[in-house]
């Protein structure tokens, strides 16, 4: 399962139902789920609802102080920190709109968590043999 992972909540954006990132990667699909991190704390499992891709020259006002909540020169140093040395005026980036789970998605995401983790006990006692039954072999 892929990841996007923060360092910082660029305007308080993580807080939102929705939030936008700005990426170098192409890797993330629409339509798939990825657990996103801030600061190496899950927040969980988060949609990737659409993507648009552009040229860092074509970043404008609208897009960084939505993304970022800075201004366009900021928001490319920014980037540059985050990429050194690959971003150019002609470099492509990713511009996707994520998307926290629905009541109805967390519901089903949940249980199939607990399905998960009931399967995997499961599997633990079939694999660990009773220890009194064991015994009660061994003994004359």
């Amino acid at each position: 399962m892929n990841t996007i992972e923060f360092s910082y909540n660029w305007n308080s954006k993580l807080n939102c139902k929705y939030f936008t990132t700005l990426r170098l990667s192409n890797r993330l699909a629409v339509g798939e789920w990825v657990l996103v991190y801030e600061k190496n704390k899950c927040l969980g499992l988060h949609k990737v609802e659409d993507k648009k891709q552009l040229a860092v020259k074509n970043l404008n006002p609208w897009i960084c102080g939505i993304d970022t909540g800075y201004t366009v020169e900021e928001t490319k140093q920014i980037l540059e920190r985050m990429y050194p040395g690959k971003i150019l005026p002609e470099t492509v980036i990713y511009w996707y709109l994520i998307r926290k789970p629905t009541k109805e998605e967390q519901s089903q995401i949940e249980q199939r968590e607990k399905q998960k983790q009931g399967n995997l006990l499961e599997g633990e006692n079939k694999a660990a043999p009773d220890s009194s039954q064991e015994n009660e072999v061994l003994q004359p």
